[in-house]
């Protein structure tokens, strides 16, 4: 029966349901998101450009997946990141990991990235978790370390 139904549906279909078939749990991410008064989800455009996907659900979770793994790091040398002064995320895109450590308090979080319309994102919608907001970061900017 399947193979039957398989033959019948046309392509364009098959595309279009896997296209939007993960736009309820995109919602439900995005709703509960806000309601937990967690910082603004980006829309579908900019996480493609960070994480070549348009999944609220799938951003969430790679940040977080992100963040353990550089807090297990740290774990691993007897670090934490409350302990230092600044925090830089170097390519910081819309904040996909640094939105996780929300609850870390002591140092100063500072995001810098190359593409503006991130930047201007994370400056309207993130400025309230950074102390300084986030900077574009351009050829002319970085000199050789």
């Amino acid at each position: 029966m399947y193979r039957t139904l398989k033959g019948i549906v046309p392509l364009p279909w098959k595309v279009g349901f896997h296209k939007h078939k993960s736009v309820p749990n995109d919602i439900a991410a995005r709703v509960t998101n806000r309601l937990t008064g967690k910082p603004a989800v980006p829309p579908g455009k900019l996480i493609h450009l960070v994480a070549g996907h348009k999944s609220a659900r799938a951003f969430l979770d790679g940040g977080r997946s992100a963040s353990d793994t550089i807090r297990g790091i740290l774990n691993k040398h007897d670090l934490k990141l409350n302990q230092f002064a600044a925090v830089l995320d170097f390519g910081c895109g819309v904040g996909r990991i640094m939105r996780h450590w929300s609850t870390t308090r002591g140092p100063a979080w500072h995001g810098t990235d190359y593409n503006a319309e991130l930047i201007d994102w994370c400056r309207n919608n993130q400025s309230a978790r950074s102390t300084t907001p986030a900077i574009r970061v351009t050829r002319k900017t970085v000199r050789k370390v």
